[in-house]
């Protein structure tokens, strides 16, 4: 085999794996980015939980042993 013959097997092996892909470039990106930005509500939303906790406890009148339960059921 010589370089050339190489060189397009390995063209249609290539082609072969793109036309297979699950997704197409715009809609991984749209996944990535999606994941992403949950990612970081959720992380935002957990960081923020313990710094409303005190807020909600002194607005419904609960006590340290009540805002624990409340807050993590």
């Amino acid at each position: 085999m010589d370089d050339n013959e190489k060189r397009r097997e390995n063209e249609k092996s290539e082609t072969t794996y793109i036309s297979n892909k699950l997704w197409s470039r715009s809609e991984t990106r749209l996944w990535t980015i999606n994941f992403f930005m949950g990612t970081c509500v959720l992380y935002a939303s957990r960081v923020a939980l313990p710094i409303c906790a005190t807020i909600m406890a002194q607005e419904y009148g609960w006590n340290k042993s009540d805002s624990i339960v409340q807050i993590v059921y």
